[in-house]
């Protein structure tokens, strides 16, 4: 078995720590049959992702009905600016198709009432003030590169965020 057929197996379960991690958030909670159509459309673009003509042993998916996340182990080969273009080039086609935004880096994803909520970064210290968001609140860190990062440091408490410290000088 081809390292390229091995990839319909791969999960993020099975892929090293150091495996490096891509997180596009959606301007929008997606709907279910939104992820169904998302979801295959990165597992088939993680079967026949390549760098250089090399397969990687790669995968992606949908999480929290939010997220696009790819993960590549370059344990076999190493990803390429040209095969993260290619990543790229995917999310874009997908944001045209579904009307979606997944490059607002100024959007931030945080929990609340058991939900994925949003906010904008220049609104968080109004939000502060007005307790909709503490110290406490779960924001997640899209800024993780690594597969432990994200293990770690994805979902995090505000206070323990870049953003805390930024708010703090505010």
């Amino acid at each position: 078995m081809n390292a390229t057929s091995l990839q319909n197996i791969f999960s993020a379960e099975s892929f090293s720590p150091g495996t490096r991690v891509w997180i596009y958030q959606a301007d929008r909670n997606l709907n279910e049959f939104e992820v169904l159509q998302i979801d295959n459309i990165l597992k088939s673009f993680a079967q026949q992702w390549t760098a250089h003509q090399m397969p990687l042993k790669a995968t992606a998916n949908v999480q929290f009905n939010r997220f696009v996340i790819f993960y590549v182990d370059e344990s076999e080969n190493e990803i390429s600016g040209c095969g993260i273009d290619k990543s790229v080039q995917l999310v874009k086609q997908i944001e045209q198709e579904l009307n979606l935004n997944f490059f607002n880096r100024t959007q931030i994803a945080y929990q609340a009432d058991n939900e994925i909520k949003t906010f904008l970064m220049h609104d968080a210290k109004k939000l502060l003030d007005e307790n909709v968001i503490n110290a406490s609140t779960i924001i997640f860190n899209n800024l993780v590169a690594s597969k432990q990062e994200m293990e770690n440091e994805w979902q995090i408490e505000l206070q323990q965020s870049w953003l805390w410290n930024r708010l703090k000088t505010v």
